[in-house]
C-alpha cells in the first residue's frame, strides 16, 4: 500500500479526487504521508528554509519580540507557539536573543512529524508538542510560523459569474495523473472574504480555520502573531499548486508521498480573518522586515568573530539570499497580527 494506491483507488471509485484531498493524503497520511514519515528539510531533503540559511533570520524575529515584549505581554507569563517548527532552528535563534526576564514560560510546537519532534526535543528544553491549536493554554502567546501555511491543502476553483468549477485530479488512458475541471457546482466561497468575483481561486480551508483559532486566542487571551511565507497580497489569478522533489520544482503529480506539495499563501485572506476578529494587521516583504530590523548590523556583529573566509562568505551569501528581491526578498512576506492598533509596532504599519 502507498499514497498512490490510495489515491488511485479513490479515482477509480469516484472518477477523480479534489486537490485538497490529494494533498492531504500525500502530505499527512498517518503511515505514508510526506510530512509524517521523512525528514524533508535541508540539503539532503527537498527544500531549505530561511532559518537553515542564516541564523540572522530567527534572531531578527527574536529582536522583534524583544522590542514589543512589554507592550504585548506586560511582563506577564507568556508562551511561544511555533507551527511546523522543522528542526527547531528558528525557535533556538529566537530565544538566543531574549534576555532572561523575557524568556517564555513554555514553548509549544504544533508538529505532525515524529522524526522532527525528536530533533526538536534535542534542541529545545522542555518543549511541549500539541496536536491542535485548541490545546494551547489560556495565556498570552507569541504565535510564529515560517513556511507553514503554504503546506496546508488547498482547493482550486474557476469562477465565471455564477458558474463555478472545481479542479479535480484524474488519471488518463496512459495512467498518468492530470488535472481537469469538474462540472458546474455551487460556489462554496461565499464566506465574506474578498475573493475575486471571477477567475482562478485557490482556497485553503485549514488555513482559514487556523487563523480564526489564532485570532480568537489573541483577542481573548492577548499576545501577537508573526507569520512568514511565500505568497501574495494581490492575487494574480494563476494556479500556484506545485511540488518540490530533491530541490527541483515539479507539477506536483509525481513522487506521491515522497515530495513536498505546496501553494502560495493568500495573505489578504489571512489578514481579513484577523481583522474580522477585531485584530489589526500589517504586511511587509521579507526584505523590508529584515532590513528594517537591521539584519546587516547583526551580520556584521557575527562576522567580527569569524576569521575563516569560507564561513564568512557563506554567512554573507545566506543573508543576501534572504533579502535579495530576486531570491526570497520580495516573494516571501511577513504578516503581523496584534490585538490593538498602534502605529508604532515597528517595522509594521498596522491596519
Amino acid at each position: 500500500m502507498s499514497c498512490e494506491n490510495i489515491i488511485t483507488d479513490i479515482i477509480q471509485k469516484q472518477g477523480g479526487i479534489s486537490v485538497y484531498d490529494y494533498m492531504n493524503i500525500c502530505l499527512q497520511h498517518p503511515v505514508f504521508g510526506y510530512y509524517r514519515t521523512g525528514n524533508p528539510i535541508g540539503r539532503g531533503g527537498d527544500f531549505v528554509t530561511s532559518p537553515e540559511i542564516s541564523q540572522c533570520f530567527g534572531e531578527m524575529i527574536g529582536l522583534f519580540l524583544r522590542s514589543h515584549h512589554a507592550k504585548f505581554f506586560n511582563n506577564q507569563n507568556y508562551a511561544i507557539c511555533e507551527m511546523g517548527a522543522g528542526r527547531g532552528t528558528l525557535l533556538c535563534d529566537i530565544v538566543r536573543v531574549l534576555p532572561p526576564d523575557m524568556m517564555p514560560k513554555n514553548i509549544y510546537i504544533l508538529e505532525s512529524n515524529d522524526i522532527l519532534k525528536e530533533q526538536q526535543r534535542q534542541k529545545i528544553k522542555n518543549v511541549i508538542h500539541i496536536v491542535s491549536l485548541n490545546d494551547l493554554p489560556k495565556m498570552p502567546i507569541f504565535f510564529v510560523a515560517n513556511e507553514f501555511f503554504d503546506a496546508l491543502p488547498i482547493d482550486i476553483y474557476k469562477v465565471t459569474g455564477d458558474i463555478c468549477q472545481k479542479m479535480m485530479i484524474v488519471k488518463n488512458q496512459h495512467h498518468d495523473y492530470n488535472m481537469t475541471w469538474s462540472q458546474n457546482i455551487t460556489n462554496p466561497l461565499m464566506t465574506g472574504y474578498d475573493y475575486p468575483k471571477s477567475g482562478i481561486i485557490e482556497h485553503c480551508p485549514d488555513g482559514v480555520n487556523m487563523m480564526n483559532i489564532i485570532s480568537h486566542h489573541i483577542q481573548t487571551h492577548k499576545g501577537m502573531g508573526l507569520f512568514c511565507d511565500y505568497g501574495y497580497v494581490d492575487y494574480g489569478g494563476k494556479i500556484s499548486f506545485r511540488g518540490f522533489y530533491q530541490h527541483q520544482v515539479t507539477d506536483g503529480l509525481s513522487h506521491l508521498g515522497q515530495s513536498d506539495l505546496t501553494a502560495d499563501v493568500d495573505f489578504s485572506v489571512l489578514s481579513q480573518i484577523a481583522q474580522k476578529n477585531n485584530l489589526f494587521t500589517g504586511i511587509l516583504s521579507q526584505a523590508d522586515f529584515l532590513n528594517k530590523m537591521y539584519i546587516d548590523v547583526r551580520l556584521n556583529q557575527i562576522l567580527k568573530n569569524v576569521s575563516d573566509e569560507k564561513t564568512r562568505y557563506n554567512m554573507m551569501t545566506g543573508v543576501n539570499i534572504l533579502i535579495n528581491p530576486d531570491d526570497m526578498g520580495h516573494r516571501f512576506k511577513f504578516l503581523c497580527v496584534t490585538p490593538q492598533q498602534n502605529m508604532d509596532i515597528y517595522p509594521f504599519v498596522m491596519n
